[in-house]
């Protein structure tokens, strides 16, 4: 298990795939004898168990403070039972033993939860390391980071990842919590200057986490742009033919299907690659439709709004 920081180690899911690239990472975060763990992989692995329980052993740690799940999809939930197996183990059936779940509750996880407020701050009994919530919904209804205060970094879940872009299931809400993310690191209550590092749920360690935060904005709102300027194109004849023109190049009418969208914003990308990206497209147009800028029609296509054709 990887020491990222005097605070810090990491441990690997034992789960690489092209969706949770090496794995999803699982973090001990404290110096002391009890110590918080943050998500715990999907479960049933045996290298994640078997190192959770090595580390918990070399380390002298003699009991869990908590369990804190960014979220609650299985590759980070899946372990809670797995790590009450190893806290049985290595602690015992009672007192130091018993392990104490907390997750935010937009989204009920299992029987027994405790739940997670926006601004809660969890402490280490030696009084050592601070960790406060934040909730930032977006990728997931529930989702928390959570900043560890003497450092002034952050644990980021799936809201930013080590590498890529992340997928999201509620874009406006996603963007609100980006740009409240942006202020997070670094300014840690105990941090001198803090080290701003984001600690990801899947990927490598990010030492400027402010800088891919607003990396990740840049790039949803050059998305955006680029889709309200097919639309643009629609409403004044200068569109392609893939988002809405006739087989003789003139405009035969000013909307779009989210596809025809795809083909032209994505139109460098190779074509088995469209399919998924129509689902961020149509998380755009449902955003800028939330804006009042877009309208959905009813046959599924999509124009500019009025008052956006206004300011063309």
């Amino acid at each position: 298990m990887p020491k990222l920081s005097p605070r810090v180690l990491r441990l690997l899911g034992d789960n690489p795939s092209k969706f949770t690239l090496q794995g999803s990472n699982t973090y001990l975060v404290g110096s002391g004898p009890r110590r918080f763990l943050i998500d715990t992989g999907e479960g049933g692995r045996k290298a994640w168990t078997e190192g959770l329980e090595k580390v918990l052993r070399e380390e002298g740690i003699t009991g869990i403070e908590g369990v804190l799940l960014t979220h609650w999809h299985p590759d980070h939930v899946g372990g809670v039972g797995d790590v009450r197996g190893v806290c049985g183990r290595v602690f015992g059936g009672g007192g130091d033993g018993e392990v104490r779940v907390f997750k935010n509750q937009s989204r009920p996880g299992e029987s027994g939860e405790r739940g997670i407020e926006d601004g809660r701050v969890f402490r280490t009994a030696d009084g050592e390391t601070s960790l406060r919530a934040f909730y930032c919904p977006g990728h997931a209804v529930d989702h928390m980071a959570f900043v560890l205060e003497e450092e002034g970094a952050v644990f980021t879940g799936d809201n930013v990842l080590g590498h890529g872009t992340a997928v999201f299931e509620d874009l406006a809400a996603y963007m609100r919590s980006l740009e409240g993310m942006v202020g997070l690191f670094g300014q840690g209550a105990k941090a001198d200057g803090g080290t701003g590092r984001a600690y990801p749920g899947h990927g490598e360690v990010i030492e400027d986490g402010k800088d891919r935060v607003q990396e990740y904005i840049a790039h949803r709102k050059e998305r955006e742009v680029q889709i309200l300027d097919v639309l643009k194109g629609l409403a004044t004849g200068g569109a392609g033919r893939a988002a809405g023109q006739d087989e003789g190049g003139s405009s035969s009418q000013s909307s779009s299907s989210s596809m025809d969208i795809v083909k032209v914003v994505y139109k460098d990308y190779p074509e088995n690659l469209w399919v998924p990206a129509e689902g961020g497209v149509v998380q755009v147009l449902r955003k800028l439709e939330g804006e009042g800028r877009v309208k959905l029609l009813e046959n599924g296509n999509w124009k500019l709004a009025e008052g956006e054709k206004s300011s063309l």
